[in-house]
């Protein structure tokens, strides 16, 4: 019997990869519980145990941005209108985002330091709207100053406007057909860039690594939706690449680690396993979990006077992230009707 190949799986609903991306949303809350709750400097265990050069958050990122570039090269490749794919992305990012940027600011001028006053009249407090249009802004006069992990109010924005970007140039690509089939000769580029991020270290690239990383993940999605009538999925060859993976973190090299041997198992468990519905449906809400978790565990760790146990920020974060998200879903479910 021949293997399967990702093309022969890649137009079936994956249960796996909606619970994973669900999984990778608490992961996002696990990793920030540490500096949140006790300071930039603390660190998850995947991050401690790989000497920093990847921990539960960079594996989450990842997995999202991965799974975006493999599944909007679907997209893409099947709509034929520029404007129908951008309502699409659009839709997908722009509301609930906005929804959370706007509570985020309601609930910063009872939180704030300043009077509710100062807090309404001031020029920063508008400036935080840019947020809506991808453009980071990370504070709120006044809110959660005595933070250990002070000021931030929504960290794990500036992975979203990195997303949009590549969305633009994916279409772009997909549409200019004589790039898109010569997309291989792109390879040259992502080789040169891990050689000179990750193995010559330049520094003032090495110290961005974090930032390269989603580019990295969504590119490789791309790439495997783009040959996937020659990747075979096989279980055995996904374990070896997963245990390789594995040593990269034990080694200290999982930022090189997770670019060359995350992806394989990854698409081969999600298109080859199997998981019930009702877990299923938790990755409906993941975005959602992503757009709270962090300004959750923020009010979470100030309620405790700005510092607080990682393990009790994440016991009380997670369920509170969960029902949230939960709330958002079921107002824009009632909107669309």
């Amino acid at each position: 019997m021949s293997e399967l190949t990702l093309k022969n799986c890649i137009n079936k609903r994956s249960t796996i990869l909606s619970f994973v991306k669900w999984v990778a949303a608490i992961g996002v809350i696990v990793s920030h519980a540490f500096p949140l709750s006790q300071g930039a400097n603390s660190t998850d265990w995947i991050a401690v145990i790989s000497g920093n050069s990847i921990g539960i958050g960079g594996i989450s990122v990842f997995i999202f941005l991965f799974s975006s570039g493999l599944l909007v090269s679907k997209s893409a490749e099947k709509t034929g209108s520029w404007k129908k794919y951008m309502t699409q992305r659009c839709n997908r990012i722009f509301p609930k985002l906005v929804f959370v940027i706007l509570l985020s600011i309601l609930i910063g001028g009872f939180i704030s330091s300043l009077n509710i006053f100062e807090y309404f009249t001031s020029i920063s407090t508008y400036v935080y709207l840019l947020n809506c249009i991808l453009i980071p802004i990370h504070s709120l006069p006044g809110v959660f100053t005595n933070n250990i992990y002070p000021n931030v109010v929504n960290g794990p924005l500036w992975t979203l406007p990195i997303e949009f970007i590549c969305y633009i140039s994916l279409f772009y690509c997909i549409k200019k057909k004589k790039v898109y089939d010569h997309i291989s000769h792109t390879l040259i580029f992502f080789f040169l860039g891990i050689f000179l991020i990750y193995i010559i270290k330049i520094p003032f690239l090495y110290s961005l690594r974090g930032y390269f990383l989603p580019f990295f993940a969504f590119y490789e999605g791309a790439l495997f939706y783009r040959y996937k009538e020659k990747i075979k999925l096989n279980k055995f060859l996904a374990l070896l690449s997963i245990l390789a993976f594995i040593c990269s973190i034990f080694l200290k090299c999982a930022d090189l680690g997770i670019l060359f041997f995350f992806a394989y198992p990854f698409v081969t468990m999600i298109y080859l396993g199997d998981i019930s519905d009702k877990l299923s449906k938790l990755g409906n809400i993941s975005y959602e979990i992503y757009l709270v978790g962090w300004p959750i565990q923020q009010i979470v760790t100030f309620c405790f006077s700005g510092i607080i146990n990682p393990y009790l920020n994440m016991f009380i974060s997670i369920p509170l992230s969960m029902v949230m998200a939960i709330i958002i879903n079921k107002i824009f479910c009632i909107l669309k009707k």
